[in-house]
């Protein structure tokens, strides 16, 4: 029998809003993050986080303002993190003698990857801009439990 037990942080990710706020020309070429002209939010205070954190809700919208014009915002890079990695994997094997010769085996194997089925959210919706979807999670970081059969035969 073997296992293998993983705990991790989150990735950090940092939150924003489209638009060239600051209005600096933004070089959206060589620097886009994923949804066009990007900049930092402002951070209010509080927790930035949702009091009860869940795919519906993972962010607390009203911790968060976009800057003035013609200002940066004053949260920084990376500063919020997504949900934490978890992950459990196992597996069983069973050795048996074949009575073809004194050097041939067969192995049967059963693994078992994401055995307690948990998922990881992967991070949430980082543009202000996108409303109501703001600080939610689509989708996640991890696969759900998979099992696999294996038989190897030495000889």
């Amino acid at each position: 029998m073997n296992g293998l037990l993983s705990f991790s942080s989150g990735k950090p990710f940092s939150v924003g809003v489209s638009g060239d706020i600051a209005h600096i020309a933004y070089n959206t070429a060589c620097c886009d993050l994923g949804f066009g002209n990007y900049e930092r939010l402002n951070f209010l205070g509080g927790n930035p986080y949702a009091a009860n954190k869940s795919p519906s809700q993972w962010l607390n919208p009203a911790a968060f303002a976009i800057p003035a014009p013609g200002t940066f915002g004053n949260l920084g890079r990376n500063t919020l993190r997504s949900d934490r990695f978890k992950n459990l994997d196992l597996s069983l094997f069973k050795l048996f003698p074949l009575p073809i010769n004194e050097s041939t085996k067969l192995e049967f194997r059963f693994e078992v990857f994401n055995f307690t089925n948990t998922p990881v959210f992967d991070k949430p919706d980082v543009n202000i801009s996108d409303g109501a979807s703001f600080g939610t999670i689509s989708s996640t970081a991890n696969t759900a439990r998979q099992l696999q059969f294996g038989l190897k035969l030495y000889f």
